[in-house]
């Protein structure tokens, strides 16, 4: 288990847990909370749950934003939401994974200025050449955040 948390401690850029035996995944989100080198919550719990039922050893978990704060409504206060490595720390995530699984849910929960970000974070994610998946899409077409879905729920392909 390891983490990569800016020098300031406000933004993490890369949470890792190895799960068992299985591929290396990577998980994009929204933003991060508090979780850490030892602590999870309750997203990455929810994740080390999938892992099993989809051959999953190895989550690599990167964020749209990575100001890390627990209610995504806090990024609208924040002078700099995504932070200064962010992009840098996805392609590494994205180059490392073996299957890439999007999660950040509708867009309408995030403040409007903030609401089209998450475009950047698909030019990155396309440049490694896989395919996207998700635990299904949201009313708005985008990935469905795993926290309240179903382990049984299935991972499908994605496409903007």
């Amino acid at each position: 288990m390891s983490a990569v948390f800016s020098r300031c401690g406000r933004y993490r850029y890369r949470l890792e847990r190895a799960v068992g035996p299985g591929i290396t995944a990577a998980y994009i989100g929204v933003n991060p909370s508090r979780a850490d080198a030892t602590a999870n919550d309750a997203t990455i719990r929810k994740l080390i749950g999938f892992a099993p039922r989809h051959g999953i050893g190895h989550w690599l978990v990167g964020n749209v934003f990575a100001y890390a704060a627990t209610d995504i409504s806090d990024l609208r206060d924040c002078d700099n939401p995504t932070g200064p490595g962010n992009d840098r720390h996805l392609k590494a995530i994205c180059a490392e994974a073996e299957l890439i699984v999007l999660g950040w849910g509708t867009l309408g929960k995030l403040p409007a200025t903030l609401r089209n970000h998450h475009k950047r974070v698909l030019r990155i994610v396309a440049r490694s050449g896989q395919s996207l998946h998700c635990w299904g899409k949201t009313q708005d077409g985008q990935p469905r955040h795993p926290l309240m879905l179903p382990y049984n729920s299935p991972l499908i392909e994605w496409t903007p």
